[in-house]
């Protein structure tokens, strides 16, 4: 039976697991643009707390809704209730079971918001039947979501935002996105793509940018993830709906760059490889960029952005150089000079 009365100043303590704790650390810093463990815990129970299986209540209703529907062929009976009843039943000690698996490992404290707090200590949860406080719901909360896969728990975390993104562009209204580097543009959305590599979800359309009334619009992708702020503009403002021919010039730009590159300008870039660099290249399929054409002394030719070359080419080192054009090869020049430096000791003593 969950407590009646929580802290007064909404404290909470839940003791998570080592692989559920490195899993959040990672999380705070990559979601959150200003990190805040209390934030963090308290955006993951408002997001994921209606669809999690933590949820017991809930999920046992999912599961008889799920056999209700598989069975709708079946006259009701005594007898298909029992069935029914007792799946539902092993799901459930399914679920306390995985529950109780979920190890102690590090000790965390943080503050619920008020809606939480409101929601777990003032009224009546129907959580409160299957465990023994607040602290365990939530632990089993956050060490499922922590159990998901990177792009999952990205869609957890930004569920809000992206239901939001994805009614701007049924409504085709015109979306204002500002980056965490304080860049702010207006967007027709035209969908929510997700990286070949799936791993992060982008935000696709056409955007301009209102501090350069002479901006031309230009094909564009951000990563849902490092915006600091969505919203949409009125109907009366500008439409925001994406033209059939705009919607073909952008399917056309995602296969030739990758969602993740389209805001860059594409380029014709030259790349050298040796032995060693040609299977790096078959081997290593993460970002990727696709040749125009390969010529037998190891030149790979690419018509892409820079920064989808630099991504993917740097770690090669002395197995690729790259040949044009020439601020490319002079930005890869600099970086390697800039890394020797760190061990300018080191060399010297050698």
């Amino acid at each position: 039976m969950f407590t009646s009365v929580g802290s007064a100043d909404f404290k909470q303590h839940i003791n998570l697991s080592i692989y559920a704790y490195e899993i959040i650390q990672n999380d705070i810093r990559s979601f959150m643009e200003k990190p805040s463990q209390s934030g963090f815990f308290n955006k993951i129970i408002e997001e994921y707390q209606d669809y999690a299986d933590a949820s017991i209540s809930s999920a046992l209703a999912r599961k008889r809704e799920s056999l209700d529907l598989l069975l709708a062929s079946i006259p009701d009976s005594q007898e298909k209730k029992k069935v029914v009843d007792k799946l539902v039943g092993q799901h459930e000690r399914e679920l306390r079971e995985r529950i109780a698996s979920y190890p102690k490992g590090k000790y965390m404290k943080f503050r619920l918001n008020k809606r939480n707090f409101s929601i777990l200590f003032e009224e009546k949860c129907p959580e409160e039947k299957y465990y023994d406080s607040q602290g365990k719901y939530i632990k089993a909360i956050v060490e499922e979501y922590a159990r998901n896969s990177p792009l999952k728990r990205e869609e957890i975390f930004f569920g809000s935002r992206l239901s939001d993104i994805q009614s701007y562009i049924n409504s085709g209204l015109l979306v204002k996105v500002k980056t965490r580097k304080g860049w702010t543009y207006e967007v027709k959305p035209y969908d929510i793509r997700v990286d070949a590599s799936g791993l992060y979800h982008y935000l696709v359309g056409i955007a301009t940018s209102p501090a350069d009334p002479d901006s031309k619009p230009r094909i564009a992708s951000f990563r849902v993830s490092l915006l600091s702020s969505v919203s949409s503009r009125p109907k009366s403002y500008r439409s925001g709906k994406v033209t059939q021919c705009e919607a073909e010039q952008i399917e056309k730009q995602i296969q030739k760059k990758g969602v993740q590159f389209l805001l860059g300008d594409t380029e014709e870039i030259t790349v050298k490889l040796d032995e060693l660099g040609k299977k790096m290249f078959s081997s290593q399929l993460h970002l990727r960029p696709t040749p125009d054409r390969i010529e037998e002394d190891g030149l790979y030719c690419f018509s892409c952005t820079q920064s989808q070359i630099i991504y993917y080419f740097f770690k090669f080192g002395a197995h690729a150089e790259i040949l044009g054009p020439e601020r490319l090869r002079e930005k890869f020049a600099q970086q390697y000079l800039d890394a020797t430096r760190i061990y300018d000791d080191y060399t010297k003593n050698e």
